[in-house]
């Protein structure tokens, strides 16, 4: 599906080999000059399956997601591309699966409430850069959610 408007296509793909040979065909078909790339957005890695490569068993699913993501990974390494990942969450609020996807990423940004009654964003919808390879990790930024998007806190 094309958005005309905003340069926005959509798939329902869920097999990670089909999510990006549909990312690399886009890219030809509107003949993206170097340094102009695709903006890769997965909702979400749960819903990622990945074809075995070779005989035997498959792996289960969230063997399946690990791969998937080292897979993402390297695509955006090799094109210049980028990608955003949404993973779930438990109802605890931790990551649901393996924690080995986290080291596949350059980047892992994780949305909350604030739940801790001491700290001054005290129920508070906040992002914690929780890794960051190119910069500072462990800070977070409380924001709102309305009719304008997210909406950062000075």
């Amino acid at each position: 599906l094309l958005d005309p408007k905003k340069n926005a296509f959509f798939s329902s793909f869920y097999e990670i080999g089909e999510i990006l040979a549909y990312a690399d065909k886009l890219r030809s078909q509107h003949k993206l000059a170097k340094g102009k790339g695709v903006f890769l957005f997965v909702d979400s890695l749960q819903t990622i399956e990945r074809t075995a490569k070779g005989p035997g068993r498959p792996a289960g699913p969230a063997q399946q997601q690990s791969e998937a993501m080292w897979d993402i990974a390297a695509w955006c390494k090799e094109t210049m591309n980028v990608a955003i990942i949404i993973g779930q969450v438990t109802k605890d609020g931790t990551f649901a699966g393996k924690q080995e996807v986290k080291h596949a990423v350059d980047c892992h940004l994780h949305l909350a409430m604030d739940t801790d009654k001491k700290s001054d964003t005290y129920k508070q919808r906040v992002a914690e850069m929780q890794k960051n390879r190119f910069g500072t990790s462990g800070l977070f930024f409380p924001y709102e959610i309305n009719s304008k998007g997210i909406q950062f806190s000075e």
